[in-house]
């Protein structure tokens, strides 16, 4: 049986707290599990960019203006929110580079459906960079594969995530990141 201390006080314990829980004394040798409260951020996963993402779709052809699932994952990672009712919370970066004068973009994608997109301009083989952020309600318990997507171009030119210029082949680094977290509802 191990000894921790929980608020000054030493306890005793011989099981460990689930994901998401916090340990709270509930007498001097004693202590409770409890789950965190709504508002507590229950999970955060972190993925890094290991390469240069591609891609020239038009985007600017996209049926009625919205943006279906299109473009070249950059970073995926994978997340399985404990509620249903939690917030997603995604966070996503990267350099970008266009092979001529146009305005380039990516997206956040949670499986099939994109949650939110940016634009970024570019001129001749130079670039710019991408932050992008999104939130919505998990609606599910099942794991969901988050993608930082770039989704080419309004013109249809190549649009690359993980690098700086057109043609770089991401010696410019930083690559890019993105953060997601479960925040309890």
């Amino acid at each position: 049986m191990a000894i921790t201390t929980i608020n000054n006080r030493s306890v005793n314990r011989s099981d460990t707290a689930s994901s998401g829980q916090r340990w709270t004394a509930t007498s001097a040798t004693a202590a409770d599990f409890q789950d965190a409260g709504s508002g507590k951020v229950k999970q955060i996963i972190t993925a890094q960019a290991s390469g240069v993402a591609t891609d020239s779709t038009n985007f600017s052809a996209q049926d009625g203006g919205t943006i279906g699932d299109i473009g070249t994952s950059f970073i995926s990672q994978a997340i399985t929110p404990t509620n249903a009712s939690s917030i997603i919370v995604v966070n996503a970066s990267s350099s970008a580079g266009l092979t001529s004068n146009s305005i380039g973009g990516a997206a956040i994608y949670a499986g099939s459906t994109p949650k939110a997109w940016n634009t970024t301009n570019g001129q001749s083989t130079d670039g710019d960079g991408f932050a992008i952020h999104a939130a919505w309600a998990a609606g599910t318990t099942s794991s969901v594969t988050i993608q930082f997507r770039t989704i080419g171009s309004y013109a249809g030119s190549a649009t690359r995530l993980g690098a700086m210029k057109a043609g770089d082949g991401g010696a410019t680094n930083p690559l890019g990141q993105m953060t997601i977290m479960e925040i309890l509802n």
